[in-house]
């Protein structure tokens, strides 16, 4: 079983200003690694992407989930959460991940939340849990 010492977690895509590159440059950030620097074969089948996304936050040391273009004036955590609750697959994934993280107590405790590159307390999340 491999360990991650660090892994990101955030919108690809802000969608204010379409800046594509915002995991990974957040990744860089905390000096963590991203979904797409472990799997390289781009599968598209959401089964499998999503056992993988949950085996990764398993085997991660800690996670950092950047909030950054999640939240704004017309979402707020709980829009999020329940967002996720629907389920994995395409224009969900990010939503669907926090979800994951905020409904299993050991995700939970190991991940740090940011937003506009600050870290953020849990108190942020956690009236969004359960």
């Amino acid at each position: 079983m491999l360990t991650y010492e660090r892994v990101a977690f955030g919108l690809t895509k802000h969608p204010s200003h379409g800046y594509r590159h915002l995991l990974g440059r957040f990744a860089q950030h905390i000096n963590g690694i991203t979904y797409w620097d472990i799997y390289v074969d781009d599968t598209l089948d959401a089964t499998v992407m999503a056992q993988r996304l949950v085996d990764m936050m398993i085997n991660a040391k800690s996670i950092h989930f950047n909030l950054d273009g999640m939240i704004s004036g017309e979402s707020d955590p709980t829009d999020i959460y329940q967002s996720g609750a629907l389920g994995a697959g395409e224009g969900n994934w990010t939503n669907w991940e926090f979800y994951i993280i905020l409904s299993t107590d050991a995700l939970f405790g190991k991940t740090t939340f940011y937003f506009n590159g600050i870290i953020v307390k849990h108190e942020l999340t956690m009236n969004s849990r359960r």
